[in-house]
């Protein structure tokens, strides 16, 4: 099949016989030199919270919360940045670092932590 240009057409996609397939731009590839720079959407969790989360120890998670290393460790975290933090708080900042599509906090061999983790104290 020769390459062909579709646009989005109000709610559906159409086929644009006009349009010259050749002319529209290809992705780059990323280069192996570095990996590519995280960037998230401006004024999310992740943007706010995942530079302070990267690098997280290993910690538990269990549960009830009171026995949460990771929401003890995220409180605590939160709270010298200058912000208040209860459990409600610690625990929407993990739920929403640890999404797949963010990964900033991980899981590796039965404990959470940051996935830029390098074994070193903080």
């Amino acid at each position: 099949m020769d390459p062909f240009v579709v646009r989005w057409q109000g709610v559906k996609f159409e086929r644009d016989a006009r349009a010259d397939a050749t002319k529209v731009k290809q992705p780059r590839k990323p280069t192996k030199d570095a990996p590519p720079k995280a960037t998230y959407r401006k004024g999310s969790v992740a943007e706010k919270y995942g530079p302070m989360f990267e690098r997280m120890p290993p910690l538990n998670n269990e549960m009830p919360r009171e026995n949460s290393e990771v929401l003890s460790h995220i409180m605590k975290v939160v709270q010298e940045s200058g912000e208040t933090c209860d459990d409600k708080k610690a625990q929407r900042i993990f739920d929403n670092l640890r999404q797949k599509f963010y990964s900033i906090i991980t899981f590796k061999d039965g404990f959470w932590q940051g996935r830029n983790y390098d074994g070193g104290v903080l």
